[in-house]
C-alpha cells in the first residue's frame, strides 16, 4: 500500500479483516469523503499480502465511478493488478478473454481485481455469465444503496455471486 490510514480508518479495515475471517458481510457506512475506497484497497492488499490469496476481486461499481477506482487502485496499490471490464461490447469481448480462469491463476498474466459496473453485470446476460465462471474471493459494492433493495433485480443478480 502507497498510503498511511488515519486512525479511524485503521479501524475500518480492522473491523473489515474481521467480517472477512469470519465468513461474513458487512456495509462500511461512513460519512462521504472519509476514505471508504481506500479502506476497501487497503482491505485487499491486506487480504493478498498477509494471507497469501491474490484475489480475484470483483470490484462493482456505478458507472460514474470505474474510472476513480481504477486511478485509486493504481495510486495506493501497484502490486495489485486490475482488469477494468467495461466498455462497448467488442472491448468487453477482448477483455473477456482474460476472465478464463485458467488466464486468472497464471502468474505471468493473473489479474487480482476486475472492476465492473452495476449496469453492465446486470443488463448483459453474456458479461453476467462470463463473470459468474469465476469463484470470486471477494466481491466489494460500492455506493451498495444503488441495490435498492432485497426485490430487486439487481439484488437478485448480485446474490449468485
Amino acid at each position: 500500500m502507497n498510503a498511511k490510514l488515519k486512525e479511524y480508518q485503521l479501524r475500518g479495515l480492522r473491523w473489515l479483516d474481521n467480517l472477512y475471517e469470519q465468513g461474513i458481510n458487512g456495509i462500511l457506512a461512513d460519512e462521504m469523503g472519509l476514505g471508504k475506497t481506500i479502506q476497501a484497497i487497503s482491505l485487499m492488499a491486506h487480504i493478498a499480502e498477509a494471507k497469501g490469496t491474490w484475489g480475484p476481486f470483483l470490484v462493482v461499481v456505478p458507472v460514474t465511478t470505474l474510472h476513480n477506482w481504477q486511478n485509486e487502485l493504481k495510486k495506493f496499490c501497484p502490486s495489485l493488478k486490475v482488469l477494468p471490464y467495461f466498455g462497448n461490447q467488442e472491448e468487453r469481448k477482448k477483455l473477456g478473454k482474460f476472465l478464463d480462469p485458467k488466464y486468472m491463476m497464471n502468474p505471468a498474466l493473473q489479474i487480482h481485481v476486475v472492476i465492473t459496473s452495476y449496469n453492465l453485470i446486470v443488463n448483459n446476460p453474456k458479461d453476467q455469465a462470463r463473470l459468474l465462471k469465476i469463484k470470486w474471493n471477494y466481491m466489494i459494492l460500492d455506493e451498495a444503496q444503488a441495490i435498492k433493495n432485497n426485490a430487486s433485480r439487481r439484488w437478485k443478480v448480485l446474490l449468485q455471486f
